[in-house]
């Protein structure tokens, strides 16, 4: 339940938000309340983080949203307050140095970034330190209930084998909840303010870490690999006329709107894990080219190149528009190919490559490169195991964010919340 901000869309301009006057009280929540600097510290942390371009009209629109957010995390804050669960200065320390590492910057080099951007650091620290105290209060209080029998088990496994043969989906996801009736056209308003600013540009996993209400949020939405049945039916219908690398449009379910990307799609064989000798695997690529004679200075300048690609290479379609952009009529389509076809010395490195994770930089005769496993598939009557294991940590995550939902959703229904602004 631990989520980590990332910020994957740098602005180099200054975020300038033209919202209210910095002075006054916008919401109390109990007995907290949310001023006009706390929530253009977060519009401006929102802008920053999901990559949206800023206007008045967006500003207008998503204002509520990030302000329902707020909302949410002083909930969360008093929650972990009544339980004596604690934040120290030290875990927020670690986190930011965490985000700095993944965004190529010392810990000193972050603060340096957001005050160059016109962001309040301490925005930062004061939505890490509500996550991390509301990952406490879920582990402690939430968790010990959760109980997996060896039904449900058995039952999981049954369907993954019972999908063999069929499509699996490569998922992220963005949630809206919906409360009460009155939320309903506001969340369905902001649903598609936020299709709308994903369609001009901005990044799907960076909206999702600023406004999905789900535990995935703190991994860009991502649900990994999904089979028939595994999401609600109405997701489920939607997902099934998708092509891969598209948006959903906001789907109403019992608790709220979602909005689906569809990454890739494989035929699985069962869920299990299959000899990756006997695999073969559906590969793209990003390649630099260079000639055989290439300079040391050209070399330098195509790895260079390759390592400010590499951390945006989050999908096969990432690989694809990359490809694409380095003059690749074939945008990085290398073909299926067998484990046996690959060159010797990729295939212990391919077989253990996760799916949709780019490999480290690569030189062949045709330039430097790197790679990206977007599927790999055993022979038809391949005998697959399903770690059972695995299965159980699935079932109690998926009841565990469920049970979290609630749990805010109660907290909610119980406190005295008045948004003035």
């Amino acid at each position: 339940m631990k989520k980590l901000i990332l910020l994957l869309c740098f602005l180099v301009a200054p975020v300038a938000v033209h919202a209210e006057p910095t002075l006054g009280i916008v919401a109390t929540v109990n007995d907290d309340a949310i001023t006009n600097t706390d929530l253009e510290g977060r519009m401006k942390l929102m802008l920053l983080g999901s990559g949206i371009q800023p206007n008045p009209e967006v500003l207008a629109k998503l204002r509520a949203q990030v302000l329902r957010t707020l909302v949410d995390e002083r909930l969360q804050a008093q929650e972990a307050r009544s339980l004596n669960v604690t934040v120290d200065e030290k875990e927020i320390d670690e986190q930011v140095a965490q985000l700095a590492k993944q965004n190529n910057m010392s810990a000193a080099q972050l603060p340096q970034f957001f005050a160059r951007s016109g962001v309040p650091i301490a925005a930062l620290r004061e939505q890490m330190r509500a996550n991390i105290a509301w990952s406490k209060v879920i582990q402690r209080k939430l968790r010990p209930r959760v109980d997996i029998s060896d039904d449900e088990v058995d039952a999981e496994i049954a369907r993954i084998r019972a999908n063999a043969g069929k499509p699996e989906y490569l998922v992220a996801d963005i949630y809206l909840p919906v409360d009460s009736p009155s939320q309903e056209s506001s969340v369905e308003q902001t649903a598609h303010k936020l299709i709308d600013t994903m369609a001009k540009g901005a990044r799907f996993s960076g909206i999702a870490r600023q406004f999905s209400q789900a535990a995935t949020a703190a991994t860009g939405g991502d649900l990994g690999w999904l089979q028939p049945g595994q999401l609600e039916p109405q997701i489920d219908e939607v997902i099934r006329k998708m092509s891969p690398g598209t948006l959903s449009p906001p789907i109403r379910t019992a608790t709220g709107y979602h909005i689906v990307m569809l990454r890739d799609v494989r035929m699985t064989q069962g869920g299990g894990a299959p000899d990756p000798a006997k695999s073969t695997y559906s590969l793209r690529q990003v390649l630099i080219p260079l000639s055989p004679r290439a300079s040391e200075a050209e070399v330098a300048a195509a790895s260079r190149k390759l390592e400010r690609l590499q951390p945006q290479a989050k999908t096969c379609a990432d690989m694809e528009r990359m490809a694409a952009d380095a003059g690749d009529k074939n945008r990085g389509r290398i073909g299926d190919i067998e484990y046996s076809k690959l060159p010797p010395a990729l295939q212990g490195m391919i077989a253990s490559l996760p799916d949709n994770t780019a490999s480290p930089a690569l030189r062949n005769e045709n330039g430097a490169l790197f790679l990206m496993v977007c599927s790999r598939t055993a022979p038809a009557g391949a005998v697959t195991n399903i770690d059972r294991g695995e299965v159980t940590n699935r079932i109690g995550a998926q009841k565990l964010e469920l049970a979290a939902r609630r749990y805010l959703r109660d907290l909610r229904q119980n406190a005295f919340i008045d948004i003035r602004g």
